[in-house]
């Protein structure tokens, strides 16, 4: 296992060079063993937890997914808190997308808010090696004693902190049914794929007019 041992900006891959049409969605499910999450319509970030030092609380950066510093948000203690007490002593460096007014509140958006939905490093250990099942599925392990409520596509773990959940069939149906400003498609991922596997993930975006497909 690759040790992560010191404040090393890490730049997420982007799902598919560009978005797939709503028509191949159900082409890419028949594939088999693929998931599907809500892409909400945020700024993908992530949370650089630090050592835990002894008398001190946890450190935690934010960059965005080209790693520069967040310079437009500053995390409230509610959103930030979660991370502060990030389970284990060493390293970890989570993915979320950050909701916070790129759709207004007014329209239907959010504040403050962030979605989890992966994890790259946690104990001080590189995860990327692993399937996103094994990641999803140690994630959810670390998170589930700390689970307050549900909706129909997140984990609730507190008001400013969600989990975001998998979707196992009819993703044509899931990316249909999203009518909400904040929703702006899916992201279809491949359960069984390590991190850097060349086409592991894809996403579709919903179209700015209606499709009949």
């Amino acid at each position: 296992m690759t040790r992560y041992e010191s404040f090393v900006p890490f730049k997420p891959l982007r799902p598919g060079d560009k978005p797939i049409p709503p028509v191949l969605i159900a082409g890419v499910e028949a594939e088999g063993g693929k998931i599907a999450q809500v892409k909400y319509d945020g700024t993908n970030s992530l949370a650089y937890c630090f050592p835990r030092e002894t008398g001190a609380e946890r450190k935690v950066e934010w960059r965005t997914r080209d790693t520069t510093p967040h310079d437009q948000w500053n995390p409230t203690a509610d959103s930030n808190a979660l991370f502060v007490d990030w389970p284990g002593n060493g390293w970890a460096v989570v993915n979320a997308e950050l909701l916070n007014n790129k759709v207004k509140v007014s329209d239907g958006g959010f504040k403050d808010v962030l979605v989890i939905f992966d994890f790259y490093v946690q104990g001080g250990v590189w995860l990327t090696d692993f399937s996103y099942g094994d990641r999803y599925t140690l994630l959810h392990e670390i998170l589930k004693d700390l689970i307050v409520g549900e909706t129909w596509d997140h984990y609730i773990i507190n008001t400013h902190v969600w989990l975001a959940k998998n979707f196992k069939r009819d993703f044509t149906g899931l990316f249909r049914g999203l009518k909400d400003r904040i929703h702006e498609g899916i992201v279809i991922k491949d359960w069984n794929a390590p991190y850097h596997q060349l086409g592991q993930q894809v996403k579709c975006r919903r179209p700015k007019t209606a499709l009949d497909f």
